[in-house]
């Protein structure tokens, strides 16, 4: 039979899968004060001060993990939760009771409350899948801190504007940003040599610098997998099967999305250490790409007389520099 070679394409349009796991894998917990629950445990829980009923919570923690899968700006997210919100009585100003003192509380849910509930589920989601992706880069080993220099950026963020260090220096446990609420730092990866090309210098160490004390712990989640999210999945899944198969079918497709994280992660090893100029620095021969469906092996069969012995589409070294 005769052998082809598969043409494959990039969808780059695909949900941001593991700032979804990490988002999802978070456990609904109702604490009247947000200091009830400290630094790391965060990583694990889903909790808004001030909010008293579970079944609010849930609709809440349901519509930002939907944001985040359709990368909806926090204008369309406050618009579609706001009749919730509202019907709730959780918008504008409202009494909410302390669970444990019984006391009363007078509190305004204002749109810069809303913005800072977006922001924060929305930064830490991204920014701590950007950090596992930095920290799995063969080459890529140093850090570089980006602050956004504009009228509203704390003077002691821009301070650190610039700075790069080696990814396994101090600083980065309690200093990768999110630093502060409503923090819009970032960080960037480089190698080394794009540094020295750049005329950049690597600092020996860092400016003194201390995080806000809500956010004075490694936001990274660097010991989280990928796994995390098939276990939610899973869970999940389960439980709509029969209940919600609109709900279900989303979250299948969301699956399929795990296995693209995946395929990234090895053919980001092999293409970076190709853009570098040396292969031989990883051990990784082929990554796969993608896969075909039965709707497609079938295809090749029938119209091509080509047997796929496999369904796995891959990317090795050879055909990245055109040898065979």
């Amino acid at each position: 039979m005769a052998r082809g070679v598969c043409i494959m394409t990039f969808d780059f349009k695909s949900p941001p899968t593991d700032n979804i796991a990490y988002f999802m894998a978070k456990t609904k917990e109702l604490h009247f004060d947000y200091d009830e629950i400290m630094h790391e445990a965060h990583h694990k829980t889903f909790t808004i001060a001030k909010i008293t009923q579970i079944d609010l919570l849930y609709d809440i923690k349901e519509s930002l993990q939907k944001a985040l899968a359709k990368g909806q700006s926090f204008n369309a997210w406050k618009k579609d939760i706001a009749p919730t919100l509202q019907k709730a009585g959780w918008l504008g100003k409202t009494q909410v009771i302390n669970p444990t003192t019984k006391e009363s509380k007078e509190i305004y849910i204002s749109s810069k409350r809303l913005k800072t509930i977006y922001y924060t589920n929305i930064r830490t989601s991204y920014n701590q899948a950007r950090a596992r992706e930095q920290y799995n880069l063969p080459h890529s080993t140093y850090l570089r801190y980006v602050a956004i220099d504009d009228n509203r950026v704390r003077q002691s963020h821009k301070s650190l504007h610039g700075l790069i260090l080696h990814r396994d220096h101090a600083f980065w446990k309690t200093c990768y940003p999110p630093n502060a609420w409503n923090c819009r730092c970032r960080v960037q990866s480089y190698s080394k040599t794009q540094i020295e090309k750049r005329g950049w210098k690597i600092a020996n160490n860092p400016p003194p610098f201390t995080p806000h004390k809500d956010w004075n712990y490694d936001t990274r989640n660097l010991d989280s997998s990928t796994n995390t999210l098939q276990k939610a999945l899973d869970y999940k899944m389960k439980y709509y099967k029969h209940k919600d198969i609109k709900s279900y079918e989303a979250l299948k497709h969301i699956e399929k999305e795990t296995k693209k994280e995946v395929w990234k992660q090895g053919f980001n090893e092999i293409w970076e250490a190709y853009i570098n100029n040396d292969l031989s620095s990883t051990k990784r021969n082929v990554a796969q790409v993608g896969e075909l469906n039965t709707k497609a092996i079938k295809a090749l069969r029938e119209y091509f007389n080509i047997e796929a012995q496999k369904i796995g589409i891959v990317i090795d070294k050879g055909r990245l520099t055109h040898r065979r």
